[in-house]
């Protein structure tokens, strides 16, 4: 988290200090295509972890493994591909205008889509990794090479802005840190007990039946997009329905505003195994236990956020970049709400979980896009975070904590209810 705040502070007032605050918003929204790499994977990774999980308790062997793991490689190759090649055409029609916005739509910016849409595709089938990582309970070595990514973009963030002629190429820089990391990543998760998972795909594993391979995939994959849509989309809105001055202030809160969420979800990662291999011995106190501890840890984020801003905004940009405190309640209410709906997202983890979930996310996704449209025009960044944060609450965050004691509740009854093999 550290690392990420470093590296958000250090490209803000490089990009400001060269760019000014539309290229500034120009970087961040660009950067933030790789939050889709969840997306691009079709749900798959939910699988990943599934299977990873299954063979550290003894109910896959090492072969049955390698099997699905290779059907799983192959398909995310052939999804690698469909996004370079789709890339690559959109780009060549100068497709990207609805991402970019008219104010911050160039020859730069559709080149800098178009490449780093071709990276998120070479991406994809090494995203797996941490994947299998996490099933396995690695989540510490996980964040450990993730920590590589902050370091990169440290040690190049300035020489990228100084010798680059325009913001959008700098956007490259997260996007080769991030394929970085995915590489070493990779390279770690398939060597597993001595042995290792083959790096390239077998397009014959393609015709191996696996049974339930989709049946969590799926639903994982919609809910990944929903999520994308609730918090991601509100920066594509405010290009279209407001101004550059109010992009520039949405990406500056969520400059600081992801590394502290992406720490949150990273701890929350261990739950997934734990949670599915704990069966009847989880009762209700200890997961209602988890969501105080995570709500807790949203609110302590949420003040850190808020101190940091602040700070950054008055420190470093004076009277460019100003941030209202209604916008930092506002993304406070977003990051609270994701902490505390951590817990109840890891327990439904299963197949009928998580086609609840996925429903959930996607009224929720559609519920924050719609107020997201009615609420930029008036108030602008803030209003694109209070439409996120107020459409988790109340299409995800009680109605998972619901379903999720429900749950809780039938497996103490009968043992095992839900728990199925990927």
């Amino acid at each position: 988290m550290a690392g990420g705040g470093l590296v958000g502070t250090l490209a803000a007032w490089l990009l400001v200090d060269r760019f000014g605050a539309p290229g500034f918003a120009l970087f961040s929204l660009l950067s933030t295509i790789l939050i889709m790499l969840p997306f691009a994977d079709l749900g798959l990774g939910a699988s990943a972890v599934n299977i990873a999980s299954d063979y550290s308790a003894g109910r896959l062997t090492f072969e049955q493994l390698a099997v699905r793991y290779k059907k799983i490689r192959a398909i995310l190759s052939l999804v690698g591909l469909v996004i370079i090649g789709s890339a690559l055409a959109i780009g060549l029609m100068r497709g990207w205008t609805i991402l970019l916005g008219n104010a911050l739509d160039s020859t730069q910016a559709q080149l800098t889509v178009t490449i780093m849409f071709s990276i998120l595709g070479a991406s994809v089938p090494l995203g797996i990794g941490s994947r299998m990582m996490q099933g396995r309970g690695s989540m510490d070595r996980v964040t450990k090479i993730a920590s590589l990514n902050p370091l990169i973009q440290i040690i190049f963030i300035a020489p990228f802005v100084w010798l680059l002629p325009s913001a959008a190429f700098v956007a490259f820089l997260p996007a080769l840190a991030y394929l970085a990391v995915a590489v070493v990543t990779d390279h770690r998760s398939r060597r597993i007990d001595g042995r290792v998972l083959p790096f390239f795909p077998r397009y014959d594993a393609m015709r191996y039946p696996i049974s339930n391979l989709w049946k969590s995939s799926l639903s994982f994959m919609v809910m990944s997009l929903g999520m994308l849509f609730v918090f991601q989309s509100q920066r594509i809105i405010l290009a279209h329905r407001s101004s550059v001055d109010q992009l520039a202030e949405f990406s500056l809160v969520a400059q600081y505003l992801i590394p502290v969420l992406a720490l949150i979800v990273a701890l929350s990662q261990a739950l997934w195994p734990k949670y599915r291999n704990a069966g009847a011995k989880l009762t209700f106190p200890i997961f209602r236990r988890h969501v105080g501890v995570f709500s807790f840890g949203g609110i302590v984020g949420s003040f850190v956020l808020c101190c940091v801003v602040v700070a950054v905004s008055r420190g470093l940009f004076g009277s460019t970049i100003t941030v209202e405190w209604q916008t930092l309640l506002a993304a406070s209410i977003y990051l609270t709400a994701m902490a505390a709906y951590q817990p109840c997202s890891m327990l439904l983890t299963h197949p009928d979980g998580l086609r609840v979930q996925s429903i959930i996310t996607v009224v929720s996704s559609a519920a924050s896009v719609a107020t997201g449209v009615s609420l930029a025009p008036s108030l602008g960044s803030r209003g694109a975070f209070l439409a996120a944060g107020l459409c988790v609450v109340v299409f995800q965050l009680i109605p998972t904590y619901l379903v999720a004691r429900r749950h809780i509740k039938l497996s103490s009854l009968v043992h095992g209810v839900f728990r199925q093999l990927v």
